[in-house]
This record gives structure tokens, sequence and C-alpha cells, in this order.
């Protein structure tokens, strides 16, 4: 089985690494920027905080892999960039396409599609450096396909992944969105590391009104998330509590981040099921209003 990764940041190089662990082989990876490919082929992957952490990567541009050339294909990009990655992982994948990214990106119907709610913590520290800083696991599963990726967790978990393998995935991608929608806004909208969310009351108090209120449109569209969305927000914010969170690294760096994904599709379906969303309404807004502030500073500094 020869996997490759579509988009290798945080969570993708760390998926190559259990790759790279169970077969001993080099990943193939698709990169946007020949800046990073350059620095995966000629140094590889190095991962903090795990046993043996240079992962050995081939990486390539979009649209250099022959058709069919993996077994699987996983997509690990932004969120916003996973409807275009989708195709291309669609053009390489002899068999599964799995997508692990943040939040609910719009991807189109298809068999194939499974998703990988990443609960492992991981930060961007350069092109080809990250830091491990734990976590849960991945969990692994369809939406409604009567067949699994078996092949697939068996292959990362031989690399050393704890991985659970669900029939209906559904709930774990909301339980996710419950954490992310509670810790990235407000960590990016103060400019605080996570662990600040469990040390302000008033941080807290907007975190967790914000996980309850994914778990109120989850429930409104029939699905019931794993754990209870706050005490899970908890433990996250206590794991990671000096996290930069990946949404405050996208303002600091000027770069978009996901909020459209993470917070705009559960607003939508909150008001479409007539849930309760003014919290995520008005972290929405905020975090919007920064990257466009964010933005006009940027410009003004390549100036």
């Amino acid at each position: 089985m020869e996997a490759c990764i579509i988009g290798c940041g945080a969570v993708g190089c760390l998926l190559a690494y259990y790759l790279h662990k169970a077969t001993g082989e080099p990943v193939k990876a698709i990169v946007r920027r020949a800046e990073q490919a350059e620095a995966l082929r000629r140094e590889g992957a190095r991962i903090e905080g795990v046993p043996q952490g240079l992962v050995r990567v081939d990486p390539h541009l979009p649209g250099e892999m022959p058709p069919g050339s993996c077994s699987h294909a996983i997509i690990a990009t932004k969120a916003y960039d996973a409807p275009k990655a989708y195709q291309e992982a669609s053009r390489v994948s002899r068999g599964w396409i799995i997508a692990a990214v943040n939040g609910f990106p719009r991807l189109p119907r298809d068999e194939r599609l499974a998703w990988l709610v990443v609960e492992y913590g991981v930060a961007r520290l350069g092109d080809n450096r990250f830091r491990f800083n734990g976590g849960r696991g991945l969990v692994l599963g369809a939406e409604g396909s009567p067949t699994l990726p078996y092949g697939l967790a068996r292959l990362l978990e031989m690399g050393g992944a704890r991985v659970r393998l669900v029939g209906d995935v559904r709930p774990y991608r909301w339980g996710k969105a419950a954490v992310n929608a509670g810790l990235n806004p407000v960590t990016a909208i103060l400019g605080v590391e996570n662990g600040f969310v469990l040390a302000s009351e008033y941080a807290w108090s907007i975190a967790s009104r914000a996980a309850l209120e994914v778990a109120g449109v989850a429930r409104g569209i029939g699905v019931a998330l794993p754990y209870d969305p706050v005490e899970y927000l908890r433990s996250v914010a206590e794991a990671t509590r000096g996290n930069t969170s990946s949404m405050l690294q996208d303002v600091l760096s000027c770069r978009r981040t996901e909020a459209d994904e993470i917070l705009g599709e559960v607003i939508s379906t909150g008001r479409r099921v007539g849930a309760s969303v003014g919290t995520l309404e008005t972290l929405y807004f905020l975090v919007k209003s920064l990257e466009a502030r964010r933005e006009r500073e940027c410009v003004k500094v390549r100036r």
C-alpha cells in the first residue's frame, strides 16, 4: 500500500511520519510551493517530540504525479484548499480519498471519500520542521459508506498512531468542530496561547458557549456528540496550554483563516435548523474583521 499526502503542513507531515514508520519508504507528498518541495527533498521533515522524528518524503508539485500513482490519497491542507486538493486526490488515488481537514469544507459526494479526525496536536515551526504535542489519536471513518478503509487504518497503527475506525464519523467531526470553534477564534482574537482560555474566566465563558452552540447545531441535524463538548474543550486546552492555535498562526502570518469552514458553515446550518448561534456569529464577525485588518497592515509592511 502506497498512500500519499496532499499538503505537507503540520498535520500532513505527522501523518507522513506514521506512514514512513510503517513502511520504511519515503512518503509521496504533493505540495504547492517549490521551496517547500526542495526543503523536504533535501532534508526530509523533522518532527520534535516523537521517536526517530526524521521523515523521508518524496515531494511533488500539483500535476506532476501520474494518474493512479497512490493506493489512497490523504488531503491534509487548509480547509479552504480542500476542494482543489480533492481534484488532485481523485486524479492520483486508486482507492480511498481521506479528508484530514478542519471544519466543514464543501467536497463532492463520493463513495471513496472518508474523513480522518485528527485529535493530535502538532505545530508548524517551518517548511519542514514541526513539533508534536500529544493528544487522543485519530478517528477514521466514512459517512454512510458500506465499506471502510481498514488497510489504511492498519498502516497508521503500524506506524505508531492510535486509530479508531468508526462506521459513522460525523459525531467526531462535530465534536472536533466544537473544540475548534471554542478555542481557535478566541485565541486568534485575543492573540494568546491556548492556556489563556483556561486562565481567564471571561475567555473561558466565550469559548465554552461557542462549543455548546456547535453541539446544539449538531443535535438539530440529528448528530449526537460522542463526548461532552465543554469537558472535551477543557481537556484539549489543558493538553495544549503552550500552543499557538492554527488560527492565530494564520492571523500573525497574514494568511487567510479557516473561519468560514470552522464557524461559517456551522452558523449556516444552525440558522437552517433554528439553533442558537449568537456566540458563533460574534466570533465569526470578529475573526473576519481581524483578518481584514491584518491584511491591510501586512500590505503596508510589504510596500
